[in-house]
Formats: structure tokens, sequence, C-alpha cells
């Protein structure tokens, strides 16, 4: 019953109305969950069983995974040569579009892994599974790739403690603030951010 439009203040008091964006933006179908791991290395194991299973258990589906490093896109491609493709900075624009064209047509690849543009820009019917690995973007990028799931799907994060760590992550983490998005109870306890306990959603 809320309306469209939402009424913010500003530090000088001036009243800011804003698009109610958690009621109309096209996520409300995706189920969205967020896990840490120990180890980088237990999480490079978990995000290749991940895939393996969505494809061969559902196999007329597409997937997207999205890494913070082209050293983890390097090493999911190596592990899923038979299911997947992938497309970094690295490429021109000739051999990425040559690689997004295979994963339109090619049936037999149903993993598109790379960096941050591949979070972008792609309107695959069949896409239901994004996955970010050790990728912690901000609210609009994090919509932005979920929103490859025109339909329905997950948009899983994966993490690593270490990751946490090493790229000082502060107390506006990803699953915190998506869980602030979208008004959702918190109830998952993280101790990587900042050393201290975070509450974040499952």
């Amino acid at each position: 019953m809320k309306p469209l439009t939402e009424d913010y203040s500003d530090y000088n008091d001036d009243s800011i109305f804003l698009w109610n964006t958690i009621r109309t933006i096209p996520l409300k179908n995706v189920i969205k969950a967020f896990k840490c791991y120990k180890s980088h290395k237990i999480l490079l194991f978990t995000a290749t069983k991940i895939l393996r299973w969505f494809a061969i258990n559902r196999s007329s589906e597409r997937y997207i995974v999205v890494c913070k490093e082209r050293k983890t896109v390097q090493y999911l491609q190596s592990q899923l040569l038979d299911i997947a493709l992938s497309v970094t900075g690295e490429n021109d624009s000739k051999e990425k579009l040559n690689i997004l064209d295979r994963f339109f047509h090619e049936t037999n690849k149903k993993v598109l892994i790379g960096t941050k543009l591949v979070s972008e820009g792609y309107d695959i019917d069949t896409v239901r599974l994004i996955l970010l690995v050790d990728f912690s973007p901000s609210t609009d990028v994090y919509l932005q790739a979920c929103g490859r799931l025109r339909n329905d799907g997950v948009g899983l994060t994966i993490f690593s403690e270490s990751t946490v760590v090493n790229h000082g992550l502060k107390d506006g983490f990803i699953c915190k603030t998506i869980a602030d998005f979208y008004r959702i109870k918190h109830d998952f306890i993280h101790h990587a951010c900042y050393k201290n306990s975070v509450i974040i959603m499952k």
C-alpha cells in the first residue's frame, strides 16, 4: 500500500522524493543468498561444484559468473572447460563479441565467466543463476548483475574471509547493504568485516 515515491530529507532538510525501487525493481522473483567460506581454496572448489551441479541437473538453463579478479576467472575456466566460456578485459572487442556470440548459440556452453563486464548488458531468457565469486559490488552494480535474471532465478554471492580482509571491505559490505535495501531481517552473523560481528542476511 506504499506510494511509488518516498520522501527523504537531506542535511538541509530539503524534501527529496525518490522512486520506490524496493517495490518496483525487477528482482522480486530472485532468490538472493550470501555465503562466506574460510578460505579462497574452499570458495573456488565450491563454485566449481555448484556450477557442475546446475549444468548437469538443469541442463536447459544458462549461468553467469562474475569474479573480482582475472585469475579467478582463469581458474574456474580451467575447471569447467567443457561447459564454460570466459571473457575479461584482456580480450579485445572482437574477441569479446565472438565469445558472447558463442555463449548465445553453443548449447553445450552453459556458463559465462568473467569480471564485472559480464554483469551488464546481456539479455538471455534462460539465465537462472548469477554467481558472484569474491565480487562485492555496490548496490546498483549488484542490482544490474542480478537483473540478468529476466524471469526468476538465484543471485548467489559467495566470498572468503581472506577476501574481505584483503580488500578492506567496510561495514557497507554487500550482504548487509542488500539486506538493508530490501528491508529484510538480518539473521546471520559475519565476523570478517572490520574483524567485528556484522549482522547480515543469510
